[in-house]
């Protein structure tokens, strides 16, 4: 006789303990996954400091099954949801259908009581952060701010009455395989000629005033992107606190027209080179050591963002960005990027992340279900 799974609400110590703690476990023999940090977690999951969550009505819960805790998932409202769509995230679990089942089912039926016609996940916490379950790519680690799950998730979520609603791609170029097409050549040579075009890196000494030229493109460039939400300022301010702490400045450009800010490229290092060597997830007392000496050996990186306003972004100004960070990346010495992610719907992204070399590599799914 199957055992019962008891879905309980995280409230205690312990019970939270047990939901940070759960990716060890489901992971333990995988080395390709990459260990978070649990600093970062403690600080991602404190309820009263991080900002997202006051943005987002919440709920946490944990399987349990013949007394072990089995799964883990996460449940969230936006206070302004006009689209009547709920969130699913954090989701965990072991090679169980009924753990996916009952994990899935609880998020519905609290989605639903709050009003929510649609649930979409999984997103961890929100759609700018991490988001997605990986489909496709098993045999590479992630790259920093990406997940990995074991291969069984994808089949046991759709068995759960889920289906895909967007994926996601990948792409790695790698430092000897980067083209500059012609026609990235043809574009930058024209916006040249007709137009004042400069880009610069950005200024560490200026972080606050670099950080609000950032969210304003940001939130102009994705507005009418799918899924997109925009995020206050307090809530950027607070992601670019921990970013701040990695960044290459050499990796980041604004590019202006005609004096005027138009867009930026994000790139940082990939950290997750360093973090799969701590596989305890602690940088003390000896993790510390393990990231600090490794740093400065860090020779990949991730393209985050590409950001373009929307009243520039007829113009082709990605070409002299890609240029940039193509140029600056192999004189420091980096071997290979990462572009990540890219909705698949995208074509115009898609297409050009393909000329300049770029393959897919791996593919991140998200799901929804009508309720």
């Amino acid at each position: 006789m199957n055992s019962i799974v008891e879905i309980r609400e995280v409230k205690s110590k312990n019970e939270w303990s047990s939901f940070k703690n759960l990716p060890w476990v489901i992971n333990k023999d995988d080395k390709k996954w990459v260990p978070p940090l649990k600093l970062s977690l403690n600080e991602l999951f404190n309820l009263k400091s991080h900002p997202f969550w006051s943005t987002v009505s919440h709920g946490f819960f944990i399987a349990v099954k013949d007394k072990e805790v089995v799964g883990r998932i996460a449940v969230s409202i936006p206070k302004q949801n006009d689209k009547l769509i709920g969130h699913w995230g954090f989701l965990e679990a072991k090679e169980d259908v009924a753990v996916f089942d009952s994990l899935l089912k609880k998020a519905e039926t609290l989605l639903g009581e709050k009003g929510c016609k649609k649930v979409v996940g999984p997103l961890n916490p929100g759609i700018n952060y991490e988001l997605g379950v990986l489909v496709d790519g098993f045999d590479h680690p992630p790259y920093f701010m990406l997940s990995h799950n074991p291969r069984y998730y994808d089949s046991y979520i759709k068995m759960a009455g889920h289906q895909k609603e967007k994926d996601f791609y990948s792409y790695i170029i790698n430092k000897d395989e980067y083209n500059a097409t012609s026609k990235i050549n043809r574009v930058i040579d024209a916006l040249t000629r007709r137009k004042k075009i400069s880009i610069r890196t950005v200024d560490l000494k200026n972080f606050d005033e670099e950080l609000k030229l950032l969210f304003n493109i940001y939130n102009d460039a994705f507005e009418k992107h799918w899924g997109f939400s925009a995020m206050p300022m307090d809530e950027f301010r607070y992601m670019a606190k921990d970013l701040n702490k990695i960044i290459d400045p050499d990796l980041i450009f604004f590019i202006y027209h005609d004096s005027e800010p138009a867009g930026f490229l994000l790139s940082l290092p990939n950290i997750n080179e360093i973090l799969i060597k701590i596989r305890d997830g602690k940088l003390f007392p000896f993790g510390f050591f393990k990231y600090w000496h490794h740093k400065s050996k860090v020779k990949t990186f991730r393209i985050i963002t590409i950001a373009i306003k929307q009243k520039f972004q007829h113009l082709g100004l990605g070409s002299f960005l890609y240029q940039a960070v193509a140029k600056k990346s192999i004189e420091k010495g980096y071997l290979r990027a990462e572009l990540s992610w890219v909705i698949e719907n995208n074509v115009t992204m898609n297409k050009a992340a393909a000329e300049i070399g770029g393959k897919i590599y791996k593919t991140y799914r998200l799901y929804s279900k009508e309720i």
